[in-house]
């Protein structure tokens, strides 16, 4: 199941989350790139990522103003990854203009994502698009608006068999991801701390601790 996956371009993270066998994905954005790689262009990092992390998707987000540079940036990015192409997913902004771009890619054969969604009615435009995932922000939602429902609840509420997937960004503890998770989240992307945190218990601690002194290795 595709359950956690890394928000990162890092790639000490990348390869750690490689390595680990509980990632599913890698998750970037433009400013997670330019973080990760500020004298690099997006895509020629993006391509290295593939490297790291030879099994799975990775998200890359189109930053264009029309549809005719995102076009070019689709079209680069598919031609450079080659045999990698079909484990690319394409995020888009949950903006008007890109729910009808990322329903032509989708007929065109690829994987889309809708990010930044806030909105129920959002997520039904991302369903008629036939997209995979639908991208909530979780902790910015709460800080921005504090007396709204939980926004995974709210697109949860709208969904249908087949829906996008919701998969939770903005996770910024354990607790806010099994929290996701309890309200329809199908998948959270996050940080390898956070992930790490969702494995980490002091109960399981102490009674590995007991074992040992009980029965020395």
């Amino acid at each position: 199941m595709d359950l956690l996956f890394l928000d990162s371009a890092m790639p000490a993270d990348i390869q750690l989350a490689a390595s680990s066998g509980l990632v599913s994905g890698v998750t970037t954005n433009p400013s997670i790139l330019r973080q990760a790689a500020p004298t690099t262009t997006p895509i020629v990092h993006l391509l290295s990522l593939f490297e790291l992390f030879p099994d799975g998707p990775i998200f890359y987000q189109i930053h264009a103003r029309d549809a005719a540079s995102a076009r070019t940036q689709v079209d680069e990015l598919v031609t450079q990854l080659g045999d990698d192409a079909p484990r690319v997913i394409f995020k888009l902004p949950a903006q008007f203009e890109w729910f009808s771009f990322g329903a032509r890619l989708v007929r065109q054969g690829h994987h889309v994502a809708f990010t930044a969604v806030y909105h129920p009615g959002q997520m039904i435009a991302a369903m008629q698009a036939g997209a995979r995932y639908v991208i909530p922000y979780v902790d910015r939602a709460r800080r921005l608006r504090p007396d709204s429902r939980d926004v995974v609840a709210q697109l949860s509420a709208v969904s249908r068999p087949g829906s996008p997937g919701i998969l939770a960004a903005s996770i910024k503890s354990a607790e806010q991801a099994l929290e996701a998770f309890a309200n329809g989240a199908e998948a959270i992307t996050t940080t390898w701390e956070v992930i790490e945190a969702l494995t980490t218990d002091e109960l399981t601690d102490s009674a590995v601790n007991q074992f040992r002194t009980e029965v020395p290795l």
